[in-house]
């Protein structure tokens, strides 16, 4: 009902007792539940990489595509459903990059770059009259990830596109 409050923390708390204080801002007639669970990392890391907010572990796997050293362009087709779709990509010089995801069935797509820590560079949902998305970035020398998912609690799903093109400076 979004009336709910949750602490997480990433860090071990140290050994001791605790004390947790908590109030009903409805004047104290409501009851209250109270639940400490311990957090399994590995598990939060697989959540956060299917939803598409984590670089993968490995550049295989059922839902990773290694695209290697992107040289020109590169398309990897597949069925979105629930869990996103990853390319990882080697980057050899500073590049521009037109990366999109596009499907041709209503499905809701949302894309993310990231770079090799874990951090999402860009993410664009609805790229201009359509449910599909683009992102376009220089990206330096490195390795990189583009992740399609459908939007939140999307239910529909379908036949996908990621497409991700190089441009290069042009020489004298």
């Amino acid at each position: 009902d979004g009336l709910n409050a949750q602490i997480d923390t990433s860090e071990a708390l140290e050994a001791g007792r605790y004390c947790l204080e908590v109030d009903d801002v409805n004047g104290g007639t409501d009851t209250i539940s109270v639940t400490a669970v311990l957090i399994d990392e590995t598990q939060v890391e697989m959540q956060a990489i299917n939803m598409g907010k984590a670089f993968p572990l490995s550049r295989t796997g059922e839902t990773v595509t290694d695209a290697g050293v992107l040289r020109t362009k590169f398309t990897s087709n597949f069925y979105l459903v629930d869990e996103a779709n990853w390319v990882v990509f080697d980057v050899e010089e500073p590049s521009l990059f037109d990366i999109r995801a596009r499907s041709y069935e209503g499905v809701d797509t949302v894309l993310r770059v990231l770079d090799s820590e874990g951090r999402i560079l860009e993410e664009n949902d609805d790229y201009g009259d359509s449910e599909n998305s683009r992102v376009i970035i220089e990206l330096q020398p490195g390795t990189y990830a583009a992740s399609a998912t459908t939007y939140d609690d999307s239910e529909v799903f379908g036949e996908t596109q990621l497409f991700i093109e190089r441009f290069i400076r042009a020489t004298e």
